[in-house]
């Protein structure tokens, strides 16, 4: 299937709520996957049913293998642009919420589908980990900054350009990274839409159905 991009799974600081899974961990982006901003999901073979607001970034350069770790400001240099997204994970595993980390990273650590609203070029003049983002659906409301992510999403992202070049892998230019939810994940029923605002940088939303 052809690769939109990649996935930091588990990096909620202060321990993920979902799983038992050690993290951070990586996972692929299916372009099949990805969902317009404002459209419909479908839940009906989602085991998980759950909806993460996360920082998703745009790489303008290529970030080929190497010896020696990418710094965070090489990392920040190579992005072409932020974007508020969603993630709505699921899996294969029926005992998801007890298995091992090796399980849930056979099982693409967790990914599925995503929505990623619009561009925001004017990101480096942000500090992402004070920035506030809320998750609401019509029953549940979360507050989160980006500060749950690693202590800063950009450490999430250079986190995962490290370890693809571990492995050999070039994370290229055009690919999205997206950098692992800033709340605790919202439960989601079909019927319901789910909203992430992530103040001046956009909001992103998508309503759910059987």
């Amino acid at each position: 299937y052809p690769l939109f991009g990649w996935k930091a799974a588990a990096t909620r600081t202060g321990g993920n709520k979902i799983t038992n899974i050690d993290g951070p961990i990586l996972g692929r982006l299916i372009a099949e996957r990805r969902i317009d901003n404002n459209s419909v999901c479908s839940l009906k073979a989602n085991r998980m049913c759950v909806a993460e607001p996360e920082f998703a970034f745009k790489m303008a350069k290529n970030f080929k293998p190497r010896l020696e770790p990418y710094t965070i400001e090489e990392v920040a240099d190579g992005v072409e642009s932020l974007y508020p997204a969603i993630e709505i994970p699921s899996t294969r595993l029926s005992n998801f919420k007890e298995v091992d980390t090796s399980l849930i990273i056979a099982d693409n650590a967790l990914a599925h589908e995503y929505i990623i609203g619009n561009a925001y070029k004017y990101w480096r003049g942000v500090n992402l980990s004070k920035q506030r983002v809320i998750g609401e659906t019509p029953y549940f409301r979360r507050i989160g900054t980006g500060a749950n992510v690693m202590n800063d999403p950009l450490i999430a992202l250079t986190w995962v350009v490290n370890e693809l070049s571990q492995y050999s892998i070039v994370l290229k230019a055009g690919q999205f990274v997206l950098t692992g939810t800033c709340i605790d994940p919202i439960p989601v029923k079909s019927g319901e839409y789910f909203k992430a605002d992530f103040g001046k940088i956009g909001s992103v939303s998508v309503k759910f159905c059987e």
